[in-house]
């Protein structure tokens, strides 16, 4: 499989490539009052407002310095603000060991240059009250 992979903090994690539209710079970002800690700000992007959702807050991993957006393929409400992108790279996903996912928002396991790799699922990584609020948010601008 083809996927984009990034690290976040020691962390090297992975998105399948068929479900990125588009890296975007994260410029300036609008904070929002009494919003969970995993919503980071909005940003316009292409004339629409769009919710960050922080990539490291869910996954309880250490913040980038320097946040890229990425615009999943599908057409969901939010761009997932992730880390230093390594690019885009052939993962062969190794079934033995499954067993180790630590939840249901991953795909699976690979390798990269002898590290491990998780590869993220990105339409389970949001549960569904959390993408209720984003469409919200995605609306309200």
């Amino acid at each position: 499989m083809k996927a984009l992979l990034f690290s976040l903090g020691e962390e090297l994690l992975g998105i399948p490539i068929e479900e990125v539209r588009e890296l975007v710079r994260i410029k300036e970002l609008e904070h929002l009052p009494r919003q969970p800690k995993w919503i980071k700000g909005i940003i316009k992007h292409r004339e629409k407002v769009y919710p960050v959702v922080s990539l490291s807050s869910i996954l309880v991993l250490e913040e980038p310095e320097k946040l890229i957006g990425l615009v999943p393929y599908r057409d969901l409400p939010f761009i997932l603000g992730i880390g230093n992108i390594l690019g885009i790279f052939d993962i062969e996903l190794r079934a033995e060991r499954m067993d180790l996912l630590p939840s249901e928002y991953m795909l699976g396991i690979g390798e990269h240059e002898g590290k491990l790799v998780l590869i993220l699922n990105i339409e389970k990584l949001l549960e569904k009250r959390r993408l209720k609020r984003l469409e919200k948010i995605s609306k309200r601008k």
